[in-house]
């Protein structure tokens, strides 16, 4: 009988909250809501005043309302907060077969109060001005996350992927200025945590595959800086081993039985759920600036993390065929996968040939190209009309090259001829010979500049003078480092890393502090005149300028 009486009083509360809907009063003081919090918690029958709270707070945030101030969102937002917390913990948000209709009634409207309480959570992480409001709702969603892991199933661990989804759609649709949000959700929870990275990106890749918004530009457009951004740091601090996963916020997971399941315990799961987002990401457009930057980091940050790196192969090849700095930027992924997935690249020593342009000596990548350069000419099977052509051809661009790349490139010349000793003709070769022209009495060079085949320039009959002209280059560093390649070569060969990084105000720091054997010998005259002239008299310069000034020839 007693039991009929509570049944009966907590399906009148719910109807008078339906009926009280309409018009809701505004809270004034947080005095009043922690009161009323206490009476939901007391008792069913005040549960009408529960739907009155989160009706407040919803209307709260909408763009016309100006009732409710921040504080009292906030203690709205904590209280609501601690009422469903300590109702997941009761069970009282789960219907069960032991219930009464009336009893089922109740918890299917609790249930859909609860979820119209996460769904508000969503839209403030989503919509508000306000950091300190976003920041406390993504924090307590996530609360709610790990509680329904631990309470939302009696004696079972359940895993509530909707709630999960929400917040991570919520954080990339925010607005472009939330970046306490997103430094809080990344720092402070994806980063730490190694089964929500996990969850994470698997929530992501399904979000990305999935998701309408995503159909917009404007839309992918909002969340690719983020995406990305999130990526390169999570491929930084990538686990390497199944013992680092020692971090979780979550219920720990068993062990699987069977290694083909995935499980946030391994590695390999965590690739696979790594390559799925970053997959997905990929098909989103992307503008120039995040293009460049992905190429910056994918050969250390993105690549070793895969699942299966060869999903990139044509995004790379694509890369490398547009030539430029993005052909430069993807050349450390494209040798990875040659080196350690066998990529089989047709004419890649033609294609990386045609990168040595112009403006490569110019480009802030140059160090980069040069350590892949040196790193691709080391292997002895490379044909000598090879190596000769990107010798001569990087020489000849030191011509128009400032300082600070001319200096690197004469080491590495020099370490290609001591590795490659068969490419020493280009030295000993006298300055005139049998192609000596006739009409201009010099030297005609039969080196083909324009040709793009490395293997049909003609290089290995030419000679190196443009090393030679750099011997009178106006720079003392550079005039000196190129006289080497007159001298025997008694090196075994250059460290190249001392040279790359070299710049006009390294260059000139190191001219600065350079030490001297003994002092230069000064000696200058004084002279009135800038030409050869005796000097005008006060009264000539007045004339002249006079004339000067009437537009007269003096």
């Amino acid at each position: 009988m007693a039991k009929r009486k509570s049944d009966t009083a907590q399906t009148a509360a719910v109807s008078t909250a339906k009926k009280q809907r309409e018009s809701v009063p505004t809270f004034t003081s947080a005095a009043e809501i922690k009161a009323l919090e206490a009476t939901i918690l007391e008792s069913s029958k005040n549960y009408n005043s529960l739907a009155r709270m989160l009706d407040t707070l919803k209307k709260s945030f909408k763009s016309d309302s100006t009732e409710v101030s921040e504080e009292i969102q906030v203690e709205l937002i904590t209280a609501l907060f601690r009422i469903f917390g300590k109702l997941l913990k009761k069970g009282e948000l789960r219907s069960s077969k032991t219930f009464t209709a009336a009893q089922t009634e109740v918890v299917l409207w609790l249930a859909k109060r609860y979820d119209a309480f996460k769904r508000t959570l969503y839209d403030v992480i989503r919509t508000s001005e306000e950091d300190t409001l976003q920041v406390l709702a993504l924090q307590i969603a996530l609360r709610l996350f790990k509680l329904e892991n631990q309470y939302y199933v009696p004696n079972e661990t359940f895993f509530p992927r909707d709630i999960l989804a929400g917040v991570v759609e919520a954080v990339y649709w925010a607005r472009d200025d939330a970046d306490p949000l997103v430094d809080e959700f990344m720092d402070n929870y994806v980063a730490v945590y190694d089964d929500l990275r996990y969850h994470f990106l698997n929530v992501l890749g399904d979000m990305l595959t999935e998701s309408d918004a995503l159909r917009t530009n404007d839309a992918a457009a909002r969340a690719a800086d983020r995406l990305f951004a999130h990526l390169i740091t999570i491929g930084d601090n990538f686990p390497e081993a199944d013992d680092q996963l020692t971090e979780f916020f979550l219920i720990k997971p068993k062990a699987p039985k069977n290694v083909q399941v995935s499980s946030p315990l391994m590695v390999s799961s965590h690739k696979v759920k790594f390559q799925k987002a970053l997959l997905a990401a990929f098909r989103l457009p992307i503008a120039a600036e995040q293009y460049r930057a992905i190429l910056t980091v994918l050969h250390k940050a993105i690549v070793p993390n895969m699942a299966q790196p060869q999903f990139l192969m044509d995004f790379l090849s694509d890369a490398y065929e547009a030539g430029g700095p993005i052909a430069l930027l993807a050349l450390n992924s494209l040798f990875y996968l040659i080196q350690n997935h066998n990529l089989d690249y047709p004419k890649f020593f033609q294609k990386l040939y045609t990168l040595l342009d112009a403006s490569i000596l110019h480009v802030k990548y140059r160090s980069r190209f040069f350590r892949l350069l040196d790193l691709f000419l080391t292997s002895t099977h490379i044909s000598v009309a090879v190596v000769a052509s990107f010798v001569k051809r990087i020489s000849r661009l030191a011509l128009f090259a400032p300082p600070s790349a001319i200096v690197a490139i004469v080491p590495f010349v020099y370490n290609q001829l001591k590795r490659h000793p068969t490419c020493m003709v280009l030295i000993h070769r006298p300055e005139f010979d049998a192609d000596e022209d006739p009409e201009t009495r010099g030297f005609k060079d039969p080196f083909d500049n324009e040709q793009t085949d490395p293997a049909l320039t003609n290089a290995i009959a030419s000679s190196l003078w443009e090393l030679e002209t750099l011997q009178s280059h106006y720079h003392p560093n550079v005039a000196t480092l190129a006289r080497i390649m007159s001298e025997q070569f008694r090196k075994p060969q250059y460290v190249l890393e001392d040279f790359l990084d070299m710049s006009y105000s390294s260059l000139m720091a190191a001219e600065q502090g350079r030490k001297l054997k003994r002092a230069p010998a000064l000696e200058f005259e004084r002279f009135e005149t800038v030409f050869d002239e005796p000097a005008r008299t006060v009264e000539e310069d007045e004339i002249a300028h006079a004339a000067f000034m009437n537009g007269w020839m003096y």
